[in-house]
């Protein structure tokens, strides 16, 4: 039978030449907990069958060196986090490996999962280049400090997407300090558990597939991204609604510094919107409410972006008009 897709390792090789950006209209980090334990399941089974396993696609638009994911954000963060997660723990153990050949082969694990993590030409500190709204989480989650550090000193976080990316970072280090100790209570390991992380390590990039599809022009990619269902996580309206505000901007010949400062002011407005609050107040919500009284849409909360479409295509509104009434500052 012939295999479908690409080996994630394709994607993901040592010295890597290309880098990921997650562009200004897609949301933040939304895999749930069960989410990354399916993912972490999944890695278990392929281990006991052998067998390959279909990671799903990833959509991209290439320009350069650079692949800008329209679709596959969450499954790509999550497998750089597994990365990540990994050489964390494996560097933190280091100092209980007591045989000088296991410390030896554990740190040459190490410097290899660095490598992945670095791109080749050192022209950037990362693989990925994630959104605004996760940016500074996830810059610290990249660089090295051993878990429990990271834990301590990233409990107070500004959006619910940061919370979904501490929480992924932390159910992966449980999985490998679960597979790694002969038990919970001793926290003792287990004699060369390295090698049962970099099994685990390996099925992923070798037995996990994806298919990767491009697109060749910035409206296909918004106009793909509109279709967008993540793994059973639904686009938010206010989410379709942010890309295509970014869609018709971006005809506009907005500049990127003038585009990333509404990406920006989006973010902000959207975190203190849905702060925690007794209210619960959704995003969503607020846009509905701010469109309903400006221009006495019809339209409930879940068909929001057709009534936002209908302001915009027959009431003859600019995005910029109405971005500076939701509380943006007018694009010009």
């Amino acid at each position: 039978m012939e295999k479908l897709g690409s080996r994630l390792d394709e994607y993901f090789p040592e010295d890597p030449e290309t880098l990921f950006t997650i562009p200004r209209y897609q949301r933040g980090y939304s895999w749930k907990k069960d989410h990354v334990t399916d993912f972490l399941n999944d890695i278990e089974e392929r281990m006991s069958d052998n067998e390959d396993h279909y990671y799903g696609t990833f959509f991209s638009r290439t320009s350069s060196n650079k692949k800008e994911i329209i679709d596959g954000q969450q499954r790509i963060t999550t497998v750089i986090l597994y990365f990540i997660g990994c050489r964390d723990f494996l560097t933190h153990k280091l100092s209980e490996i007591n045989d000088p050949a296991d410390k030896a082969d554990t740190i040459n694990y190490i410097k290899k999962l660095d490598k992945i993590l670095t791109p080749s030409d050192n022209s950037e500190p990362r693989i990925l280049k994630v959104g605004k709204i996760n940016e500074d989480l996830f810059d610290r989650l990249y660089s090295y400090d051993d878990p429990d550090s990271k834990k301590t000193k990233n409990k107070d976080l500004e959006s619910d997407s940061d919370e979904n990316l501490m929480a992924a970072y932390k159910e992966i280090i449980q999985r490998l300090e679960t597979d790694s100790y002969e038990s919970t209570k001793s926290k003792k390991l287990k004699p060369k558990f390295w090698e049962g992380i970099a099994s685990h390590f390996n099925t992923l990039l070798k037995q996990f597939r994806a298919q990767e599809l491009t697109a060749d022009s910035m409206s296909r990619a918004f106009k793909i991204f509109e279709t967008i269902n993540d793994r059973g996580e639904p686009l938010a309206q206010s989410d379709l609604i942010k890309n295509y505000f970014f869609s018709e901007l971006a005809d506009t010949g907005l500049n990127d510094g003038d585009l990333d400062k509404l990406d920006e002011r989006w973010s902000e407005i959207s975190q203190r919107i849905t702060a925690d609050t007794k209210a619960d107040y959704e995003f969503d919500h607020f846009v509905r409410h701010v469109l309903l009284v400006e221009y006495d849409i019809e339209e409930k909360k879940d068909d929001l972006y057709k009534g936002l479409q209908q302001v915009i295509k027959k009431k003859g509104k600019k995005p910029q008009e109405v971005i500076a009434v939701i509380g943006l500052p007018r694009a010009s």
